[in-house]
C-alpha cells in the first residue's frame, strides 16, 4: 500500500462536489460552516471532507429522529383535541354513560313486560301464554343488550 502524502489528501471544490453529487456552492457552504478544512484557495483536506460529511449525516439523522418524535407527539395531541371536541359536540359520550343508558333501557323494557299479561286479560291460560312469550322476548333482548354492552366495553361498533 502506498503511503499518502499531504498533497494526495487535497482536492478541489469541483472534485469534491462531483464525488458527493453536490454543487461547488454546497462544498463552499460546508467549509464556511466549518465542516470542511480549507488547504488553500479552492482546496480542501480530504480527511476533513470525509469527517465533515460523516458529521453532516449524523446531524441529519438526529434531526430526523427528533422530527419523527415531534410528529408523533403532535399526532397524539391532535387526536386528543379531536376527542375533546367530539365530546363537547356530544358526538362522543363516555363509555360509562353509554353502559348506564343501556342498563336503564333494559330495565324499562323488563318493567313494561312484567305484569303485561295481567293487564291484557283475566284468563289464566292466556296470561300464561303471554307471560311465556314475554319471557322469551325479555331473554332475546337481554342477550342482544349484553352483546351490545360487550361491544361498547371492547370498543367495537
Amino acid at each position: 500500500m502506498k503511503a499518502t502524502t499531504p498533497k494526495d489528501r487535497i482536492a478541489t471544490a469541483s472534485e469534491i462536489a462531483k464525488a458527493a453529487g453536490r454543487t461547488v456552492r454546497w462544498v463552499q457552504l460546508q467549509a464556511k460552516e466549518g465542516r470542511f478544512k480549507r488547504s488553500g484557495r479552492d482546496r480542501y483536506d480530504l480527511l476533513s471532507v470525509v469527517a465533515g460529511m460523516a458529521a453532516l449525516a449524523d446531524e441529519r439523522e438526529a434531526q430526523a429522529s427528533r422530527s419523527d418524535a415531534r410528529n408523533r407527539i403532535d399526532e397524539v395531541r391532535a387526536a386528543e383535541a379531536e376527542l375533546r371536541l367530539a365530546e363537547r359536540r356530544r358526538e362522543l359520550i363516555p363509555q360509562s354513560e353509554a353502559l348506564e343508558d343501556m342498563s336503564l333501557l333494559v330495565g324499562k323494557v323488563a318493567e313494561e313486560f312484567n305484569g303485561m299479561a295481567r293487564r291484557c286479560t283475566r284468563d289464566v291460560v292466556m296470561q300464561t301464554l303471554i307471560e311465556k312469550e314475554a319471557d322469551a322476548s325479555r331473554r332475546r333482548l337481554s342477550d342482544f343488550f349484553a352483546d351490545l354492552a360487550g361491544g361498547v366495553q371492547e370498543g367495537a361498533k
